[in-house]
């Protein structure tokens, strides 16, 4: 088998009893997440946690997944950048849309082998075109921004999208927390952006902006789709998340602000 974290070869080994997995089934199904997952989770919860843990977090009504779902058509061609565990794209899969996914670290890419998914470690390996290009608080990671919307471009199919997600430098809680700000990571975080200073650089790499928005990441529903999660691990794993982590998470949702950005390949 793969190596995977410990937790993960825990909730891949437990064995959870009919009435663990009906509640399982009832707790999701408040997500209306779709038929065929509710019943893998009834069937078989145990086979690929991530899915049915992180799912309410990752697509119930989250603004940016909905959108992308809405706005690409099913059995089109999805590449997202930075895919790390390769969750989203595991979503994406299970909706019918040929996936692929570029990520550097090893654990991640073995755990996207064991589950199934086709991992390249480097944007250059990436040789066929896709339908939309996607980086969800990636693009910040680059030191070369130019290169990196240059290179999607380039794999994108005529008029295929682009879905970009990174934080808002220009933020009312950047200004006001400066270095304190939960996304002020210069570790980390090599170049910040506006939303204008976004637009022009896609815009000067062959694409039109089709939307291009300020907002908070979470909604209500996404951070109670965590506590969910959380709950979830808890009692039926006996796993809980560290203090740390979950005033991580209030902080987040309270002073995280991203821009959202959708183009299209001229």
């Amino acid at each position: 088998m793969t190596s995977v974290s410990k937790l993960q070869k825990k909730l891949l080994n437990k064995k959870v009893s009919n009435s663990a997995a009906v509640k399982w089934r009832s707790d999701l199904a408040s997500w209306a997440i779709p038929q065929e997952i509710l019943d893998q989770a009834e069937v078989a919860p145990w086979v690929h946690p991530p899915a049915l843990f992180a799912l309410p977090s990752k697509i119930a009504d989250s603004p940016s997944h909905v959108k992308a779902r809405e706005v690409i058509s099913e059995t089109d061609s999805i590449l997202d950048i930075g895919c790390d565990k390769g969750y989203f794209l595991d979503i994406c899969r299970r909706f019918g849309f040929i996936v692929q996914g570029v990520e550097p670290s090893t654990s991640a890419m073995e755990y996207c082998s064991f589950i199934g998914i086709d991992i390249k470690k480097n944007i250059s390996e990436v040789t066929s075109t896709y339908n939309a290009v996607t980086m969800w608080h990636v693009l910040e990671h680059f030191t070369e921004p130019h290169f990196m919307i240059q290179k999607c471009h380039g794999l994108l199919k005529d008029n295929g999208l682009l879905f970009i997600r990174v934080p808002d430098f220009s933020s009312f809680w950047s200004r006001v927390l400066r270095q304190f700000w939960i996304w002020f990571q210069p570790q980390n975080h090599y170049v910040h952006y506006s939303p204008k200073a976004l637009q022009y650089l896609v815009n000067s790499q062959g694409f039109e902006v089709i939307t291009c928005i300020s907002r908070k990441p979470n909604n209500a529903q996404t951070f109670k789709a965590g506590l969910l999660a959380d709950r979830t691990l808890k009692t039926s794993f006996s796993y809980s998340q560290t203090l740390k982590k979950q005033l991580g998470r209030i902080y987040e949702y309270i002073t995280g602000t991203e821009i959202y950005l959708i183009a299209k390949k001229r």
